[in-house]
């Protein structure tokens, strides 16, 4: 006599079973969509069948929890399994013609077949004791295979609804925005599952908008560009700002009296965002003249940021950027002049870099006196381990 487990599993396979195929077998039949009006479509079959699928998969996660059967949740999962191939296939087809996108059939199929795979992991995580610890382990990978699953599904959507019909920079910035959108629901469930790997992961989804917009950047502009106004510029500074979020959530690295600066941090963003707008300038005017300005303008901020926050970083890559500036001035914008305007403009340069470290220097020694003390302390203390080594008196000091 089977036991009760195997009892339920199997009574819940066989009718699950049963009722796919024969929903799939109805699908298939091309009358069923004559009388329906719509005619026969092999991509409607295949996401109806999925659909069924993830029906049954949810019906046999159900059943099998409830009446404890392992071999029913078990079954469940190749279900899914074979609904996830038949809506790739549907995507690989590409969408039918007088569909609506995002909603039609087979987005909708993803979407449910999603949700039953999110719906699973939940119960992994919280469900009832007698689920085994292998089980239980699954919650976070079938989190974000759900997750991953909708991204996908939301990219392949939006990249065949207008890649095709030429407003490819718009399938471009779409995509970049779809996968911010994931690496953001990676992150958020990483930090609330205690998951390092899922926001590891997100950042990955950071790594790959970054590519898709800065090989936008190299595409010819879109109709209407307005310099730091449009869509491919929006989607870089998305995407640098999603990968800090990323960085300092993963870090967690904190401001400390012993440890002012959190160099890792805020030097690359700071790096990257002056190439995004460098870049932007360029590519919007087609000049080396704005450059000049938007460096000077870069490195006032660098500056102002580096004493606000105390990132000396900063305030060096500010230096390093007015030199920058001052050697596109000399070498480019006065090529038009003379020989001795040329060389009174490099010397006004250097003069002007060369005050500019100065100053720098000065007023980081008048607003953050907090090394100053450091160094003495430090000083002391080489001067009271000397002594004691020595064997002087006079040189030890109590508490």
């Amino acid at each position: 006599m089977l036991r009760t487990e195997w009892a339920g599993a199997a009574v819940i396979f066989v009718v699950a079973g049963l009722a796919s195929a024969a929903l799939a077998r109805a699908l298939m039949y091309e009358r069923i969509w004559v009388l329906l009006g719509i005619g026969y479509r092999e991509a409607s079959a295949r996401w109806a069948t999925a659909l069924g699928l993830a029906g049954g998969a949810a019906a046999l996660l159900w059943g099998g929890t409830v009446l404890k059967g392992l071999h029913a949740r078990a079954s469940a999962f190749g279900a899914l399994a074979v609904a996830g191939a038949l809506l790739a296939a549907d995507f690989a087809a590409g969408p039918r013609e007088g569909s609506v996108a995002f909603l039609n059939g087979r987005f909708l199929a993803t979407t449910a077949a999603a949700g039953v795979v999110f719906a699973w992991s939940v119960a992994c995580r919280r469900g009832p004791t007698t689920l085994r610890e292998a089980e239980r382990a699954l919650g976070a990978p079938l989190h974000a295979l759900a997750i991953l699953a909708l991204a996908l599904a939301t990219g392949v959507e939006a990249w065949q609804r207008l890649a095709p019909g030429g407003e490819v920079h718009a399938a471009r910035v779409a995509l970049v925005f779809i996968c911010l959108a994931g690496a953001g629901a990676f992150l958020a469930s990483g930090v609330r599952l205690g998951r390092a790997w899922m926001g590891f992961a997100g950042l990955a989804a950071v790594g790959v908008a970054g590519s898709v917009a800065g090989f936008d950047y190299g595409a010819p502009a879109a109709k209407a560009h307005v310099m730091f106004a449009n869509a491919r510029f929006a989607a870089m500074l998305a995407v640098i700002v999603t990968g800090l979020v990323h960085w300092h959530v993963l870090g967690g690295e904190e401001e400390t009296p012993e440890i002012p600066v959190v160099w890792p941090l805020y030097a690359p963003a700071a790096a990257a965002l002056v190439i995004l707008v460098s870049a932007e300038a360029y590519v919007c005017s087609r000049a080396t003249a704005p450059l000049a300005a938007v460096w000077g303008l870069s490195a006032a901020t660098l500056m102002g940021v580096g004493f606000w926050r105390r990132v000396r970083a900063l305030r060096w890559m500010a230096v390093a950027l007015l030199g920058l500036s001052a050697i596109m001035l000399v070498a480019v914008d006065t090529e038009g002049l003379s020989l001795g305007w040329r060389i009174a403009s490099a010397l006004l340069a250097v003069i002007a870099v060369v005050g500019a470290a100065y100053l720098h220097r000065r007023v980081e020694r008048r607003l953050l006196p907090v090394d100053a003390p450091r160094e003495e302390e430090s000083e002391r203390v080489e001067r009271i381990d000397v002594g004691s080594e020595s064997g002087l008196p006079g040189r030890h000091e109590d508490g």
